[in-house]
């Protein structure tokens, strides 16, 4: 589940960037790799925290379980559990969009 929220918020970071007219795949802290955007996992760092919190309250406040991942060749959120928490994942995602946008007009003022 983590992994799945870091691509998701990967991906937001990525398109805001391009929206800011930034190159995303130009970084600081990360190497860019074959299609990596190595600035959007520098900014990404910076959400680390916010993003575990939400995922480790998915689990704690039991709106994830054991019973919602399926293994084959691999762990997977059941499509049927991912239903259910995309009101709770898409929040996360508005409540955040904000502040990446502030990070990334801070990072214009800084150039």
């Amino acid at each position: 589940m983590l992994s799945f929220v870091y691509m998701m918020v990967y991906h937001l970071i990525t398109v805001r960037l391009l929206s800011f007219g930034f190159e995303p795949s130009i970084g600081f802290l990360h190497k860019p790799f074959r299609s990596h955007n190595a600035l959007s996992s520098d900014l990404m760092e910076i959400f680390r925290a916010d993003i575990n919190a939400f995922v480790f309250t998915l689990f704690d406040q039991g709106f994830l379980t054991h019973s919602d991942f399926a293994k084959k060749n691999g762990i997977y959120l059941k499509y049927s559990s991912r239903k259910e928490i995309w009101v709770k994942f898409k929040d996360f995602m508005q409540s955040i969009e904000r502040p990446i946008d502030q990070e990334i007009s801070h990072l214009r003022s800084l150039l």
